[in-house]
């Protein structure tokens, strides 16, 4: 089947907060759109709300945003469990290492620890594998000094735990992407509403305001969805009570 193309060029899941800010501003200078051509009226604002809606569906399914939050906090629980355990083998380390000579960054403690805060997935499995290594090679040394035998089996169910989260996620946003390419037409249909907005809001403020002008450039709303920290289905698009520019303005700034 051909892989159907996008007529926009940002990410996916970017149009959406893109195309609420721009319904806001159509909102807010609904007087002078109708002015130009009626075809913008109220009729006009619903269709295209309508479509919004349609395309947050496919991209924000409740069900599979709910999911991929539960398994990230799992993770989460799994790396502070991980961090303990290398406190701990860490501990014996020092205390054996007269006997075995082996410096913990050598041992693949320190690399571990570095990839655990970066949220490198693949990293730490490979890392608890390279550490589990270690510490059946340098076993007897090590329990000799009181480390439990269980050690390894501890590392070993932790890595097995996370690789399972990994493909979760993995086949979660799979059939995400699946479903967003089946729907790149819907995708495409929202974009020409939008850049029909874009080309009058150009012609009304270009030359007459400048602070509302920008509010219809498609590539300065992008550089702002991506500068923004804001959960887009929080706060970042809660302005229906904002009545000045300068609140206009904020939606999307971090």
């Amino acid at each position: 089947m051909q892989k159907k193309i996008r007529q926009y060029a940002c990410k996916d899941e970017e149009l959406l907060p893109i195309s609420k800010f721009t319904v806001f501003s159509l909102k807010r200078d609904i007087d002078e759109f109708t002015a130009f051509s009626n075809q913008f009226n109220e009729q006009y604002i619903a269709d295209i709300e309508t479509l919004i809606t349609q395309v947050e569906s496919v991209i924000e399914p409740e069900a599979e945003t709910l999911a991929l939050k539960l398994i990230t906090q799992k993770t989460e629980e799994q790396y502070s469990d991980l961090n303990k355990i290398l406190l701990i083998i860490e501990g014996y380390l020092k205390l054996v290492k007269k006997e075995i000579k082996i410096s913990p960054s050598a041992f693949g403690i320190v690399n571990l620890r570095k990839d655990i805060r970066k949220h490198d997935i693949e990293a730490v499995l490979n890392g608890i594998k390279f550490l589990s290594g270690n510490i059946q090679t340098y076993g007897a040394a090590l329990e000799a000094k009181g480390m439990p035998a269980t050690t390894v089996k501890s590392l070993q169910d932790l890595q097995t735990a996370l690789a399972e989260n990994k493909q979760k996620q993995f086949e979660i946003k799979t059939k995400r992407a699946g479903l967003v390419q089946d729907n790149t037409v819907l995708f495409n249909r929202l974009f020409e509403k939008l850049s029909e907005i874009f080309t009058i809001g150009k012609v009304l403020y270009k030359t007459s305001n400048p602070a509302k002008y920008n509010d219809y450039i498609f590539t300065k709303l992008m550089k702002k969805v991506r500068r923004s920290t804001t959960d887009v289905k929080g706060s970042t698009f809660d302005v229906a009570s904002s009545t000045t520019e300068d609140n206009i303005s904020n939606p999307l700034n971090p």
